[in-house]
């Protein structure tokens, strides 16, 4: 049996991207009461399905909400919230898009549009709460055993929403590849004054300047294997980048390794940037760093560089759109 629940059964917080402010930093200021937290779109959306009663499709209007959560890369805004009892559970679980429906004021259930962040598609959804309110007189199609939506129904739900959300201003399709994320490393790379993100890669001790990235980084956009993705060297130091869109598997360890060989060993750091890496991974990397006295591996989260596949989305479009603008800049010469 479903609980009675009030609409908002639990504590959620919104980002939305369109209202940017500092104003919650302020003293006696709580984030929940300013606009920042709040959703992109509130309205009706119809929803089309065939029925045996009548000729054609039919059209059902659903109430539905829909924003950007607070993830756990968003990491001022949820030491002011401090601990909640949030209706994703834990801020973490809040990357992962999510749908919540509801009738009568009782949530019926939670479907995700994707089992974790990290799988790969839609990535420019990521963070995406959604709230879905069926009229009363409405049937949910259940399944066999009656404790859950049926999955036909719920997937064709998402299957027309999807679109439909993506129409929206900053919910637009993107395709966040590798070289996206190289993107978005070679721009916080530099950034003034982003040098807690040049210190992790390249050393505290070395006080690698924007200017230092500008005369001394290289990158190779050519798809291939055996050429790390960034190349730093400034005289006799060297650094070797490599980029993964995913999780690192064993892979990168024979692709770091040759890079490692192909100069010899005379190479400073070996870093890898990913989402996450697989635990053969780190112990390796822990005895390379004990068998390789002059050569420091190093395996470094996206999410402690502050880059998520949200921001990495986000610069794409930003950069698919300048290019749209110079093509009809030059359309019009």
């Amino acid at each position: 049996p479903v609980a009675p629940k009030p609409l908002e059964p639990t504590e959620y917080f919104l980002n939305n991207r369109e209202i940017q402010t500092d104003v919650w930093k302020k003293r006696n200021v709580n984030y929940k009461d300013t606009n920042q937290h709040s959703f992109n779109y509130e309205g009706d959306w119809s929803f089309k399905e065939d029925t045996e009663d009548i000729v054609g499709t039919k059209s059902t209007n659903f109430h539905v909400k829909f924003g950007r959560h607070v993830n756990g890369d968003d990491l001022d805004i949820i030491d002011q919230l401090g601990d909640c009892n949030l209706m994703t559970r834990k801020f973490a679980n809040a990357t992962t898009p999510s749908m919540f429906v509801y009738q009568n004021d009782i949530l019926l259930g939670k479907y995700q549009w994707k089992k974790s962040s990290r799988d790969g598609g839609i990535s420019w959804l990521n963070s995406l709460f959604i709230e879905v309110d069926v009229d009363k007189d409405y049937i949910i199609p259940t399944n066999t055993t009656k404790n859950g939506f049926d999955f036909a129904w719920i997937d064709e739900v998402k299957r027309q929403m999807k679109p439909w959300i993506e129409s929206h201003k900053g919910f637009e399709p993107v395709n966040v590849t590798e070289k996206k994320w190289q993107d978005a490393l070679e721009v916080v790379l530099n950034m003034e004054p982003q040098s807690g993100v040049r210190d992790s890669i390249f050393g505290r001790d070395r006080n690698v300047s924007v200017q230092d990235i500008e005369d001394n980084l290289s990158r190779e956009k050519q798809q291939t294997s055996s050429i790390p993705d960034f190349t730093y060297e400034d005289g006799d130091f060297v650094t070797l980048i490599e980029v993964k869109d995913e999780t690192a598997e064993l892979s990168v360890l024979s692709q770091t390794a040759r890079y490692y060989m192909n100069r010899g060993g005379k190479v400073d750091r070996v870093v890898v940037v990913a989402t996450g890496f697989a635990e053969n991974v780190k112990t390796e990397y822990k005895s390379w760093n004990k068998n390789f006295e002059n050569t420091e591996f190093i395996l470094i989260p996206f999410g402690d560089l502050l880059i998520t596949a949200s921001s990495v989305a986000d610069l794409a479009l930003k950069n698919s759109k300048l290019k749209k603008n110079k093509k009809k800049s030059k359309c019009l010469l």
